[in-house]
């Protein structure tokens, strides 16, 4: 599939095709012949990165010192993110893609002056969630309240509906995403 993709994708499979997308792009730019293993150090150097944004997002919520380095090593060696981070399948791209996600919208209740831009940043990220797992779908209601939380606490003027505007852009084009992912399925 990764060789021929798109024409070897299909929704009959268990993936969305965001997997096969990143194996057929790796094949182009890097060689046909090294693509299985090329995409595996791929998926291993974005988890080994996404370690640090998991640093930073326990080092933003978890005050004491202790606490927050038991949390790291927890975090570091416990058996799924060990399993997400060395399997070849969609499944090493979860974690990553969710941090990016928590770190914007945590961002966001820190400062408010760029949340337009961390709205994008997190409709995009959720996008391509959902283009490499369909169960980034849960993280739709998590944002919307998130987004109604905003809206309500943010005051009035232009500015609220700007950024309510945004949010649910944002929202809507990865939900859109799902469910032309799950009427292609059907189909399939």
């Amino acid at each position: 599939i990764l060789s021929t993709f798109p024409a070897g994708f299909s929704y009959e499979y268990t993936n969305p095709p965001g997997i096969y997308a990143l194996g057929y792009l790796v094949g182009k730019v890097i060689s046909k012949r090294f693509v299985l293993e090329a995409t595996a150090l791929l998926l291993l150097v974005f988890n080994v990165l996404s370690l640090w944004l998991l640093y930073d997002v326990l080092r933003r919520i978890i005050a004491s010192r202790p606490i927050r380095w038991a949390a790291m090593l927890l975090a570091t060696f416990v058996p799924f993110r060990v399993v997400h981070s060395v399997v070849f399948s969609a499944d090493a791209v979860t974690v990553p893609i969710f941090l990016i996600v928590a770190r914007q919208a945590i961002a966001m209740f820190e400062d408010d002056r760029a949340l337009i831009r961390r709205w994008v940043f997190i409709g995009v990220s959720a996008t391509v969630g959902m283009l490499f797992k369909y169960t980034f779908v849960g993280l739709i209601p998590a944002l919307a309240l998130i987004a109604v939380h905003q809206f309500r606490s943010s005051g009035h003027g232009r500015r609220r509906w700007d950024v309510a505007l945004a949010a649910v852009i944002c929202l809507v084009i990865p939900a859109a995403t799902f469910r032309v992912q799950m009427r292609l399925s059907e189909r399939a």
